[in-house]
């Protein structure tokens, strides 16, 4: 029997109920349950916040990347990182399209621009690289081999949202990014996703896609999606936007309590917080150092879940050993910085309102388990 969860590993943002129930009723009562005001409204202030031209919401942070690359209508290979939530490579090939999967980083756990220009060949048709745990990818370096090549770069930006780069918010890298809106992520609607871009082209293809593409005359355009975000989605959406920094301090003050009671923790490694960047914290996560096995990785979840914590695994195993990928490498196939990564990483509860008191119970068991 499972223990009873005590501090759960991620809970959305408690807004005023009064203030949504009110426009939830409002929308109940009418007949505009999708295609209404709200989600433009939504739209209109996720693209004003992340100061890009367009976004468009959609039913998932899946399906929108699904659109985008059918969006570039070729056929061929798609570079993506071997460690990352799978979703990533399912939007390929439901897109038709073949992964190709790549090493990653062992700091952030991101997709390695130097394996990413070595895996670029005349199949390649986009480089699809993805924030993890809020950590942005090195877009300098990756948008430069996409202008190299004349490659697309569509990032999956689904744990990202608040985070910056050089002083940029997520949103405006690339030739479009998609975020999650699901109820693990910094900004939710329950479940859906929105496309950001600065290109007017990706962005009517979205829209129309999103309607199963089809235009304005009723005339489909091609081959689209049923992947539209409700006028109730878009509501909670937009009233968890309106609290976006207060969210995002939140996730920074617990994240930094993380930081300072796990430090000089010498059984573990953590995500080195650079002046570059300033990461969301979507997700906080420990590495046990080098040399320990999967084994150990699971008696310390094990003993977090025996005192009520829920922690997890992301990400593990690698995209490319879950079965649905197999077909996609050849046997063998092995990328190390994924392996080790997966076989080591604790990610642990953090969410807005998260305790300090709760933030020292997490990691005296993580010391506990790893200081010796």
């Amino acid at each position: 029997m499972k223990n009873k969860i005590l501090i759960p590993f991620s809970k959305p943002f408690q807004l005023d109920y009064a203030v949504v129930g009110k426009k939830l009723v409002k929308v109940l009562k009418s007949s505009k349950w999708s295609k209404g005001k709200y989600v433009e409204e939504f739209e209109r202030s996720f693209a004003k916040y992340l100061g890009v031209r367009y976004a468009i919401a959609v039913s998932s942070c899946t399906s929108g990347l699904t659109l985008i690359l059918a969006s570039l209508d070729k056929a061929g290979e798609v570079i993506v990182p071997g460690f990352a939530f799978p979703a990533v490579a399912n939007a390929v090939i439901w897109s038709g399209l073949k992964p190709v999967f790549v090493d990653v980083d062992p700091i952030y756990g991101n997709i390695d621009p130097l394996q990413v220009e070595r895996a670029v060949s005349k199949k390649t048709v986009a480089i699809l690289p993805v924030c993890n745990y809020g950590f942005p990818a090195d877009f300098d370096k990756l948008e430069k081999i996409s202008k190299k090549y004349h490659i697309p770069l569509i990032v999956d930006s689904a744990q990202s949202f608040g985070t910056l780069y050089k002083g940029k918010k997520c949103g405006g890298f690339g030739n479009a990014e998609v975020f999650s809106l699901s109820p693990s992520k910094i900004i939710t609607s329950a479940e859906g996703g929105v496309v950001t871009t600065n290109n007017k082209k990706i962005a009517e293809f979205i829209r129309k896609g999103r309607n199963y593409g089809k235009a304005d005359n009723e005339l489909f355009q091609y081959a689209g999606l049923s992947c539209r975000l409700s006028e109730f989605h878009s509501i909670v959406g937009l009233e968890t936007l309106k609290k976006i920094r207060q969210i995002l301090k939140s996730r920074t003050e617990i994240a930094r309590k993380y930081y300072d009671d796990l430090k000089g923790c010498s059984g573990i490694t953590l995500p080195v917080l650079a002046d570059n960047m300033k990461p969301s914290f979507n997700f906080f996560v420990v590495y046990l150092c080098s040399g320990r096995s999967v084994s150990r990785r699971d008696r310390v979840l094990k003993d977090l879940d025996a005192n009520g914590i829920e922690a997890r695994n992301l990400f593990y195993p690698p995209v490319y050993k879950h079965p649905a990928f197999k077909q996609y490498t050849s046997l063998g196939f092995q990328l190390k910085v994924c392996e080790k990564l997966a076989s080591q990483c604790i990610t642990l509860p953090l969410y807005p309102g998260m305790s300090g008191k709760n933030v020292r119970k997490i990691s005296n068991i993580i010391k506990k388990n790893c200081n010796h």
